[in-house]
């Protein structure tokens, strides 16, 4: 009885295994775009300091954008010597109305001017196999750079400023 019992239960397990497994399989493809040069090498000059924000994987360029220009907006929050932990904010509204330490974020990065954006835009295609179906799915995801300048006259009264 035993006996019988154990191999009424492997053989479920392995009907189950056998009909439900699937397995993904995924591939990227670039559809158009690079990551740009000022990416890989911040640009310098005398007036200006630059940051670059990026963003990964969104579902739009839109919201790419945002989020990439939020991030190059907390690297230069950071680079003012401000260590501080952002609330996630996916609008740039959001991001701007929180306060650091009293003082409303729009108020530190009021000079900041975007400069440059680039995208690229990628097809990932992912396959789920099991021995009943095969489904393709296609999905567009962009990632996104986003270069700012900020005047550094401005940047080192408001260092001053903060570090007072």
């Amino acid at each position: 009885m035993r006996k019988t019992l154990i191999i009424i239960w492997v053989f479920l397990w392995l009907f189950k295994l056998y009909f439900h497994a699937e397995a993904q399989i995924g591939k990227e493809r670039i559809i158009e775009g690079e990551p740009p040069q000022w990416a890989k090498k911040i640009p310098e000059d005398k007036k200006f300091k630059y940051f670059v924000g990026f963003a990964s994987d969104t579902n739009s360029l839109e919201r790419g954008k945002n989020l990439a220009y939020i991030d190059a907006l907390k690297q230069l929050i950071r680079s003012l010597g401000i260590i501080y932990e952002f609330k996630e904010s996916y609008s740039i509204d959001e991001f701007l109305n929180q306060e650091i330490r009293g003082i409303p974020v729009y108020t530190l990065v009021r000079e900041a001017e975007i400069k440059e954006i680039a995208w690229q835009k990628k097809e990932i295609v992912t396959w789920t196999l099991s021995p009943l179906e095969e489904l393709e799915e296609v999905e567009i995801k962009y990632d996104v750079w986003v270069l700012i300048r900020y005047p550094r006259e401005e940047w080192y009264r408001q260092r001053h400023y903060i570090i007072r």
